[in-house]
């Protein structure tokens, strides 16, 4: 085993760590840990580990990953379940370990792996929109629509793309029981404190290098073919928000 793809969650104050605060993070728990990861060469050796999506701050996950090359001759022996054990131990409150997988050689690297994010968006009991558009309400009307064009900018200029096409999925659903013994790192703390009863949304999204689609960009386009009215879309983590975003997993080519 030479690589490995390690899944954790992210949420509670950890919410707040950047990723770069979150790389130098990881590095320092495998160091204690003492796992066989692989360093780089040159002056500056690095731990060689790779991350997918960095999530914004502010915003909780349960599917967070990161692939680690690892040295066969420091540990030849070392497993998954090892691995994770090892790492688990080195962790604070808001971030843990959720599963460690072994790669073959020719998988592609997490951070061009990712081809599609699934997220969990929700909001306060009286958003400004709520009298015009209702949760059932946009849903339907997102499945009544032939298309739906969304100006993205790149480093190249704008792009032009149907989110018809880049959404696989969009639902609207209560928050219960259910939900919570199904989602157990879901961060119900905060300004978005919510309930058995209150409303929210499954959205599937196109994500990595080529059509990244942000999620509160997606609900801000839909927002306004709906109404005419434009709502910028604040999310938790900057200041006093809008929505809360919890990415519930990304998915692999």
């Amino acid at each position: 085993m030479s690589r490995v793809r390690i899944r954790f969650s992210k949420h509670g104050a950890m919410k707040y760590l950047g990723h770069l605060d979150l790389l130098r993070f990881f590095q320092k728990a495998i160091k204690r840990a003492q796992l066989p990861v692989l360093m780089s060469r040159g002056f500056s050796p690095h731990q060689l580990l790779s991350f997918a999506m960095p999530l914004s701050v502010g915003l909780t996950s349960e599917g967070e990953y990161f692939d680690m090359e690892l040295d066969s001759e420091k540990d030849p022996d070392i497993s998954c379940d090892g691995i994770r054990k090892r790492l688990s131990s080195e962790m604070v409150s808001g971030i843990e370990i959720i599963s460690v997988s072994g790669l073959s050689k020719d998988e592609k690297n997490v951070m061009s792996a990712v081809s599609k994010a699934m997220y969990i968006i929700y909001y306060k009991r009286h958003p400004k929109w709520e009298d015009k558009a209702s949760p059932d309400r946009l849903v339907s009307h997102f499945d009544e629509l032939s298309s739906l064009t969304f100006e993205k900018a790149t480093k190249k200029g704008t792009k032009t793309l149907d989110l018809k096409k880049e959404v696989t999925q969009f639902k609207s659903g209560f928050f219960d029981e259910r939900f919570f013994e199904e989602h157990p790192c879901f961060d119900n703390t905060g300004e978005f404190l919510t309930g058995e009863g209150d409303p929210y949304f499954t959205v599937t999204l196109s994500a990595g290098s080529n059509n990244n689609i942000r999620p509160e960009a997606f609900f801000e386009v839909l927002l306004y073919s709906l109404t005419g009215e434009y709502f910028t879309i604040v999310t938790e983590g900057n200041g006093t928000g809008d929505l809360a975003i919890h990415r519930v997993d990304l998915f692999f080519e």
